[in-house]
């Protein structure tokens, strides 16, 4: 999760819900007359699939777990983990900047981020629905958003367009890199309580992406969708 990790979780995320709302296109004569309202049947099937890929990686985690264990030990929640925590008034280098902390406290810290992503992106894949009504092109725009990050991603970066590169949710997809204060841009690690800080930017993040789905979903009926 210090590395490639998120990304790879979220890609494989986007990868295999993308069709989730566009494969009604095809089943109109079973899905059109569900009594149900569009909204609150576009909000179950984003959720029953969220749960289905949530259960998914945690197989894989699982299956991963026993053979690691068995081939290397199955270790301890108590293994420690550096965890850089600047202060600056003793210097970037200071070895009071080092400190450790548990793999449990990691992972417990990494769930509200796996969760908050998963959903958000798992929504996002509603409201790029509504309107391409494309699962490739859903898929596609889905990884771009995912790896936006990379266009702007350096040690020096600060700011994108003149606006604070903390305020943008993709800068907290490296979640583990902000949760042992690995991230490349310095000026981000230098902020007080960055973990805090990217939980409030992916709820208003989910809340923002959640109004657009609604006022879409009235723009883009069911019978529009499905025609």
């Amino acid at each position: 999760l210090i590395g490639l990790g998120p990304v790879l979780l979220l890609l494989g995320l986007v990868f295999l819900i993308s069709d989730v709302h566009v494969k009604d296109r095809s089943l109109q004569t079973q899905k059109i007359g569900i009594p149900m309202s569009w909204q609150k049947y576009s909000f179950t099937q984003a959720l029953t699939a969220f749960g289905f890929v949530s259960l998914f990686y945690l197989f894989l985690f699982g299956v991963f777990f026993l053979v690691n264990g068995l081939l290397y030990g199955f270790g301890s929640f108590a293994l420690p983990i550096g965890h850089y925590d600047p202060n600056f008034e003793l210097g970037f280098l200071n070895q009071e900047n080092y400190q450790v902390e548990t793999l449990g406290r990691f992972l417990l810290q990494a769930l509200p981020y796996l969760l908050l992503l998963g959903y958000l992106f798992t929504r996002l894949n509603t409201l790029l629905s509504l309107w391409t009504k494309q699962s490739v092109v859903t898929m596609v725009l889905g990884m771009f958003l995912i790896l936006f990050q990379t266009l702007y991603y350096g040690r020096d970066s600060a700011e994108l367009a003149e606006v604070d590169l903390s305020i943008f949710p993709q800068t907290y997809i490296d979640f583990g890199k902000v949760l042992t204060g690995r991230l490349e841009q310095q000026q981000l690690v230098a902020i007080p309580n960055l973990y805090t800080k990217g939980l409030l930017v992916l709820g208003a993040t989910i809340l923002i992406t959640e109004g657009f789905i609604y006022g879409s979903s009235k723009k883009m009926t069911r019978q529009k969708f499905m025609s």
